[in-house]
């Protein structure tokens, strides 16, 4: 069995994922005490709305960024388990899911204890 290759690019898209995910994250989380999350309702009722719409946009930003960076890495382990999965079909003729999931958790699990 060869030893599979990384591909520069998927680390890549890695890479955008987790900072889309630690931007959203920080972002929220940092400056949240300072910029509360008002409803909707909320900033129509305020004569002072600048402020709440702001702060209401700069939530729904976070929101969306985290969201995309985890849907960006779900595609991508989506994408590399298929892949092992069809390589593993080729180079057998057969996929053993069992021998597969045995293989991730020593993959994942270390790391997790």
């Amino acid at each position: 069995m060869t030893i599979p290759s990384r591909d520069p690019l998927l680390d890549g898209w890695r890479g955008v994922s987790v900072l889309a995910v630690l931007f959203g994250h920080g972002l929220r989380f940092r400056f949240g005490p300072y910029f509360p999350a008002p409803t909707f309702r909320e900033i129509l009722n305020d004569s002072h709305s600048g402020h709440l719409m702001f702060t209401y946009v700069a939530n729904r930003f976070a929101e969306v960024c985290a969201g995309i960076g985890v849907q960006i890495f779900f595609v991508i382990s989506g994408y590399i388990i298929t892949k092992l999965l069809l390589r593993e079909k080729s180079e057998r003729s057969q996929i053993s899911l069992t021998a597969f999931y045995i293989r991730r958790s020593f993959r994942i699990l270390p790391p997790f204890f």
